[in-house]
C-alpha cells in the first residue's frame, strides 16, 4: 500500500468532489476485491433504503436490492454506522463475527459475493440519511497500517461532502427556485447529476448503468426523479436542461 499517494491523491478528489472516482482510487492504492459507495436512506421504524455504486462486482439484482433493506436492518453493524465515532472501522471490530456469518445477511447477500471482511468508512451522516464508502475482502482482513491510511482518506473525502452540502444549502438559501422547480442544479443529488451528465452525452439506461456500477431499474428511478425536479417531458428535455445548467 502507498499511503503518501493515497492522501495526496485524495485532496484532488475531494477538490472535484466526484465520489465514484473514490472507488477506483481506493481499489488502486489500497486494494479490495470489492468495494461499495452506498447513499442511505434512514428512516425511524423502516427498514434502510439504499442507492448503491459497485466496483469489482457485478451491480446488485433486483432480487438483491429488494432483499438487501430487510436484511440491512439487522446488521450488528449498522448501530455503530449510525451512532458510533466519525472514523473508518472494521467489522471485525465491533461485530461477533462467527454468529454474523451465521446470519442471512451474510449467508444470502455478502457470502456469495465473497464479501467477507469489510471497512467502512463514513463520508456524511445525519438522523435522515448516512453516506458510507465500504471496502471488502474475502480471504483477509485490513490491517491497522491500512486502517490509518483509510481513516485518512475518509477525513480528506467528508470534508469535500460537508463542503458541497454547504455549498448547495447556501445556493438554496440564495432562492433558486422557480415555484417548485428546480432553477437551477444546486438542488439535484450528486447522483442525479451524474445521470444527467450521462444522459446529455447520449447514453442509454443500460450503459449509464454499467458506467456507474448501478442496475438499470435504478437508473430508471433517477430519469423519473429529474423528470419531476425539472419539469422535462423526455430525456432529450432533460439532457438540454442540464447543458444550459452546467454550460451557461
Amino acid at each position: 500500500m502507498q499511503e503518501a499517494l493515497l492522501l495526496s491523491r485524495s485532496v484532488g478528489l475531494a477538490r472535484a468532489a466526484v465520489l465514484p472516482d473514490a472507488l477506483e482510487l481506493l481499489d488502486r492504492y489500497v486494494g479490495a476485491d470489492t468495494l461499495s459507495l452506498s447513499a442511505m436512506r434512514l428512516r425511524e421504524g423502516a427498514d434502510p433504503q439504499a442507492d448503491v455504486t459497485v466496483r469489482g462486482a457485478d451491480p446488485m439484482t433486483a432480487w438483491e436490492l429488494d432483499l438487501w433493506p430487510g436484511l440491512m436492518a439487522t446488521h450488528p453493524y449498522l448501530p455503530t454506522l449510525v451512532a458510533g465515532p466519525m472514523t473508518a472501522s472494521r467489522v471485525t471490530d465491533v461485530v461477533d463475527f462467527e454468529s454474523f456469518e451465521r446470519s442471512d445477511l451474510y449467508q444470502l447477500l455478502l457470502r456469495p459475493r465473497g464479501s467477507r471482511y469489510q471497512a467502512g468508512l463514513l463520508l456524511d451522516r445525519s438522523p435522515e440519511s448516512m453516506l458510507l464508502l465500504s471496502l471488502w475482502r474475502q480471504d483477509r482482513d485490513f490491517s491497522a497500517a491500512e486502517m490509518t491510511a483509510l481513516e485518512a482518506f475518509r477525513s480528506v473525502l467528508a470534508a469535500a461532502v460537508a463542503f458541497a452540502k454547504a455549498i448547495e444549502a447556501a445556493q438554496a438559501a440564495a432562492g433558486e427556485l422557480v415555484g417548485s422547480r428546480v432553477a437551477g442544479s444546486s438542488l439535484l443529488t450528486t447522483r442525479q447529476r451524474e445521470v444527467a451528465g450521462l444522459l446529455e452525452a447520449g447514453l442509454s439506461n443500460d450503459q449509464i448503468a454499467r458506467r456507474l456500477g448501478i442496475s438499470s431499474r435504478t437508473v430508471r428511478k433517477h430519469v423519473e426523479d429529474l423528470f419531476d425536479r425539472t419539469g422535462a417531458r423526455s430525456r432529450t428535455q432533460v439532457a438540454l436542461w442540464w447543458r444550459h445548467q452546467s454550460h451557461p
